[in-house]
């Protein structure tokens, strides 16, 4: 049925598989964090966190009407579909990462010279352009440098 990129796999009696797809919010392997997307309404199984702090960026599934046909034709439409998605951590919601949630977020956090930066960008759309900035961000609150936002 489509889904995303990692599955966990049960051990035996110890862990189920159903408990692995349903009720685990996140799994971390050594410096790797995944995101389990069934709590976020993107699809089954797990998607791989592409930056830390407040703000994880990660790729997923794009939900279509193809992921829930079955079969080897609708899996592999919905699995060929995917997009970046960013995780407020402060929040708990979860949007697409366009340059229109970047723009936003430097803006409530007051971050007047990043979001000049960005703005001078040639391609704020771009996945390299994005991300960079989403860990500019990061790295600005964990450095307590958050501007006057909340």
């Amino acid at each position: 049925m489509g889904g995303n990129d990692y599955r966990l796999e049960g051990i035996g009696d110890t862990l189920e598989t159903k408990y692995l797809k349903r009720d685990v919010y996140a799994y971390a392997s050594n410096d790797s964090l995944f995101l389990n997307c069934f709590h976020q309404k993107l699809g089954p199984w797990y998607a791989l966190a592409l930056c830390q702090g407040e703000f994880l960026v990660y790729r997923a599934a794009i939900t279509t009407p193809y992921a829930w046909m079955g079969g080897a034709v609708g899996g592999a439409i919905a699995a060929g579909n995917r997009q970046l998605y960013v995780l407020s951590l402060r929040t708990g919601n979860t949007r697409p990462l366009n340059k229109e949630y970047v723009i936003a977020r430097l803006e409530d956090r007051g971050m007047t010279e990043l979001l000049s930066a960005y703005t001078a960008e040639g391609q704020q759309d771009s996945v390299e352009v994005l991300l960079r900035y989403v860990e500019l961000l990061n790295a600005d609150l964990a450095a307590g440098a958050g501007g006057s936002g909340p």
